[in-house]
């Protein structure tokens, strides 16, 4: 018979309150070496697993041992993310985010460090990943928005550009108010 391979859905290690379950690439007249003869196999244990299949000769094929590590500690606590500084900002703005986390920083954008600056629009959480392999809940996400720089202003002149002593030339701005102006005018 062909040789059966494993594949696994969820996670390994299996941490606490989360799940694996090991899959056969073979369906019919297979046997694990827990017993079950079922494709999948849920994981409540660490070890080894193997699954072995029958020809109708009575010929075997087993699979490569395939371990799994179910751990039964504590999760990492879920992690806190501090914004220094305001989320809301425009182009050429960052905010810098720091994570409390117990172990290593995970982040949504798939940074790995505990502080990272952020310059584009979008939500970050952060996940605490443990010594064993383990991963925390995910932060409650911080919202960052940048928002686009207003296009030039353009600027007209009324008056003629030459002028004398106690004459004056307006200048006027195609932007009704957020002007402000070289001389410091608003």
């Amino acid at each position: 018979p062909q040789k059966p391979t494993i594949s696994l859905e969820g996670s390994n290690p299996v941490c606490l309150g989360n799940s694996a379950t090991l899959v056969s690439s073979i369906s019919d007249n297979i046997s694990w070496n827990t017993g079950s003869t079922s494709q999948r196999l849920a994981v409540t244990a660490s070890g080894g697993y193997t699954i072995t299949s029958n020809s109708i000769y009575g010929c075997q094929n087993t699979s490569n041992s395939y371990a799994v590590s179910v751990i039964n500690s504590p999760l990492p606590a879920k992690p806190t993310v501090t914004a220094a500084g305001v989320t809301t900002f425009c182009e050429g703005g960052e905010v810098e985010l720091q994570a409390q986390v117990e172990g290593q920083a995970r982040w949504s954008n798939g940074a790995n460090v505990a502080t990272i600056k952020v310059n584009t629009t979008g939500n970050f959480t952060v996940r605490a990943l443990d010594a064993a392999g383990c991963y925390s809940p995910e932060s409650d996400a911080v919202t960052v928005k940048v928002n686009s720089l207003p296009s030039k202003p353009q600027i007209a002149l009324n008056g003629n550009r030459i002028f004398c002593e106690g004459e004056k030339l307006d200048l006027t701005s195609n932007y009704a108010s957020g002007n402000i102006w070289s001389n410091g005018s608003t």
